[in-house]
């Protein structure tokens, strides 16, 4: 779906799942950064037991695992991992926001007060509140 907004609801708000979203996800980075220190040392010390099994001399060896688990973590540290998204497209105005958990209920009062409503939000119902709000927006 690289790039493509796939419309959940349509209406005068219209729900999408953002497939850009740039808000970091802090726990799931830091497993997948200790994950990627493991890997690293795995890679490392297993390149070093080969090269040396292999024949090859320990500066020459030590090199090989240096460069194994380099790699390792620069492929894991690109990685990005963050948080799901939705995006709320108000067709009156315009204007698009990106609903993440944290922010979800301050989003969810100022499109309740736009619109003069009092409908409940929870995360995983997102679309059955844009549908109740297209329905009690006028």
């Amino acid at each position: 779906m690289d790039g493509y907004l796939l419309r959940m609801v349509d209406g005068k708000f219209r729900l999408s799942r953002n497939p850009y979203s740039k808000t970091k996800n802090e726990f799931f980075t830091s497993v997948k950064n200790n994950l990627a220190d493991s890997l690293a040392k795995d890679a490392t010390q297993r390149t070093l037991a080969r090269s040396l099994k292999d024949g090859k001399n320990l500066n020459e060896s030590m090199e090989n695992a240096a460069n194994s688990g380099a790699v390792v973590s620069e492929v894991l540290g690109s990685i990005e991992i963050n948080k799901k998204e939705f995006l709320i497209f108000d067709t009156r105005s315009g204007t698009a926001i990106a609903v993440n958990k944290d922010n979800l209920q301050r989003y969810v009062q100022a499109l309740n007060s736009g619109c003069g409503t009092s409908i409940p939000a929870t995360w995983d119902k997102m679309e059955d509140f844009i549908r109740q709000l297209n329905a009690a927006c006028k």
